[in-house]
């Protein structure tokens, strides 16, 4: 069998040789016999890869040396090299370079340069970025890494570059699968061709065999016709030598037209099985793209996750509802101080402002005024605590303080929140003396007040119901919660 293959690679070369001889001119003959060439030599390599490297590169430089070709004739040359390319296993690029087209942008800040069935390539003032099917999944986990370290980012901004990124990954994916068909369909083109050219160069010598035989019949012919008749005895004898030559040259004939059959078979099934590696290592090499595919978008999806997470949880912190814890310089457990201060308010003899401040501690206030025409305050303490437990005469502090949650509020007349509220802290209400000119507010004091601080020249007074309605009596001071929603 491999004498079979070795006679049939010779007849191939010989082939080859002549047509370049002949129309070395042309270079669609040119490129065709580069083709043939190389199908000669895959054949001879078998599943050697050293042999299949050195093939490819006698197949890149015969066509890197077929002169007057046009560019469609360059690009086809192109892509039956990619394709050649896929089927061996070479390092090193030994491709001949046809010139691209470039397209600049108008700020000179980029420029994508665009090979012709090839991969992209992109060129920034900064660096010089490479961007290829191959090399997707990488430049995929760099974005992911990228992502995964970035704090603060916008829900918005995620969104967007999720659908980008999946945008341009479903775009490479589609380039990569017309690009796969594409080379596929050369290298059938290829083989076709080739299978063509050997049943040409098959037909032609049979018929130059039977010229020869159809002379030589002739030869023999005249022969016997010009003997004379005084040597019919001799020309039976040379008749008889002439049957048997030609029995023994029809039966040489035979076995060569079987010799150079089972060589075209042979090349038919080398073929097939090329074509069959072709297809086998192109499912292998899409079967790894879609794992890689799902890997990534895996991973994109457990990034997106982090940071959707990440970002909740800051806007989470980021709300809250501002109350004053009015009796208490400091916050419930769980609740974040902005800052603490006294209770400042109208002088009770005084008309003016409403309501009372929680004042911080050393302000930063304005410059030193007059006192007429002016709003004035004063701290605040207790004069009469009547009905309650705390102390009288006693500045009353207070802190602004921030509780996570949406609402809060001063719950009068109860010990106790509702259901879906915690409770802040349990008081008393206090406001302004019923027969005073300041007006004030009334407000909610902590039932365990600080008293660190001494008495003050403005007053509250413990808040009474004075009047009885329908479930409502009279007489007693009023007891109040501060209410958060959970």
């Amino acid at each position: 069998m491999m004498n079979k293959c070795v006679a049939l690679a010779c007849l191939v070369a010989a082939f080859a040789a002549v047509v370049v001889v002949v129309v070395a001119d042309d270079p669609a003959i040119g490129i065709l016999t580069c083709q043939v060439q190389y199908g000669e030599a895959l054949i001879g390599a078998s599943d050697d890869p050293a042999l299949q490297c050195d093939a490819y590169d006698q197949l890149a430089r015969c066509l890197a040396q077929v002169a007057n070709m046009t560019e469609q004739q360059q690009a086809s040359s192109q892509a039956y090299l990619d394709a050649a390319q896929l089927t061996v296993n070479c390092t090193e690029d030994v491709s001949p370079t046809f010139d691209p087209p470039s397209i600049t942008t108008s700020d000179h800040y980029l420029t994508i340069q665009v090979d012709k069935e090839r991969d992209v390539k992109f060129f920034r003032k900064r660096s010089d970025e490479t961007t290829s099917i191959w090399t997707l999944a990488d430049e995929v986990e760099r974005l992911s890494a990228g992502v995964a370290t970035t704090d603060c980012m916008q829900v918005s901004t995620l969104e967007d570059a999720e659908a980008s990124v999946l945008a341009t990954f479903e775009s490479k994916i589609t380039e990569a699968e017309a690009e796969a068909a594409a080379q596929l369909s050369t290298i059938a083109a290829s083989l076709h061709m080739l299978a063509t050219t050997l049943s040409t160069a098959a037909e032609m010598r049979h018929s130059e065999l039977m010229d020869t035989i159809t002379s030589t019949q002739s030869t023999v012919e005249s022969t016997m016709e010009a003997a004379t008749a005084s040597q019919m005895t001799r020309f039976d004898t040379t008749s008889t030598s002439v049957d048997s030559a030609i029995e023994t040259g029809t039966a040489r004939i035979d076995e060569a037209t079987d010799d150079l059959s089972t060589g075209i078979a042979n090349a038919y099934s080398a073929m097939d099985a090329a074509e069959e590696s072709v297809f086998t290592r192109m499912s292998a090499v899409a079967s790894t793209i879609g794992a890689r595919a799902t890997a990534i978008e895996n991973e994109y999806s457990a990034a997106a996750n982090t940071i959707n997470g990440l970002l909740n949880a800051e806007l989470a912190k980021a709300q809250g509802e501002v109350y004053t814890h009015w009796g208490q310089s400091v916050c419930p457990s769980g609740h974040t101080k902005l800052y603490q201060g006294i209770m400042y308010a109208s002088h009770y003899t005084h008309h003016g402002a409403a309501g009372q401040i929680c004042m911080p501690e050393s302000p930063n206030n304005g410059a030193t005024t007059g006192t007429s025409s002016l709003d004035l305050l004063y701290p605040c303490s207790i004069d009469h605590n009547h009905g309650t437990p705390l102390t009288s005469q006693r500045t009353i502090v207070c802190a602004r303080c921030v509780a996570p949650s949406t609402s809060c509020m001063v719950y009068p007349g109860v010990t106790g929140c509702p259901s879906g509220y915690n409770m802040a802290y349990r008081g008393y209400m206090f406001g302004a003396h019923y027969g005073h000119s300041g007006p004030s507010g009334r407000v909610c004091i902590n039932e365990n007040l600080d008293t660190s601080i001494g008495n003050s020249d403005n007053y509250v007074y413990t808040t009474r119901i004075q009047s009885a309605t329908t479930n409502i009596p009279s007489g007693n001071s009023v007891r109040c919660v501060q209410c958060c929603k959970n």
